[in-house]
């Protein structure tokens, strides 16, 4: 049932990326509505008692997505919009891991996951109490802490 909701969840925050509708004005600038997104990063963690999901979604045109939602609600919104570059960061540390060639899925009553989407392609790896070696569960830490640290500076 979580594999299905985690699909479900990963589904609607792709859809989510390819519709400018929801793009807005954050930190004082306009997003530019003809940007193409190439490649969407996606970092979540949840389940326990509340099935309460959370995480980001960056998209290679420099929108950033969060969400809060139990399993199989939604709750998204754009809470960033930076320069490609400013993200372009991370999408270089997930090709310098080769993140592609990581095959992993331990799934659990809490989960942490990275996907990878581009090219009309998925990857993810997930894990719960015993993370893949290397350095993707100090990557899934950067990249929420470079989110809530950038998120902060516009309030």
């Amino acid at each position: 049932m979580k594999m299905i909701v985690t699909c479900f969840l990963s589904l609607a925050i792709m859809a989510a990326c390819n519709t400018n509708a929801d793009v807005q004005q954050t930190i004082g600038r306009k997003a530019d509505t003809a940007a193409l997104v190439q490649r969407t990063l996606i970092i979540g963690s949840g389940g326990g008692f509340t099935g309460i999901y959370r995480g980001y979604r960056l998209c290679s045109d420099g929108r950033v997505y969060g969400w809060s939602a139990p399993a199989g609600g939604r709750d998204t919104g754009t809470i960033l919009f930076t320069d490609p570059d400013s993200v372009a960061v991370f999408f270089g540390m997930i090709d310098a891991m080769n993140f592609q060639q990581l095959n992993y899925n331990d799934v659990g009553n809490m989960n942490w996951y990275v996907e990878l989407q581009q090219h009309g392609e998925e990857h993810r790896v997930q894990w719960s109490t015993s993370p893949p070696a290397g350095t993707l569960v100090e990557f899934h830490r950067s990249v929420s802490a470079w989110v809530m640290r950038r998120s902060k500076q516009g309030e």
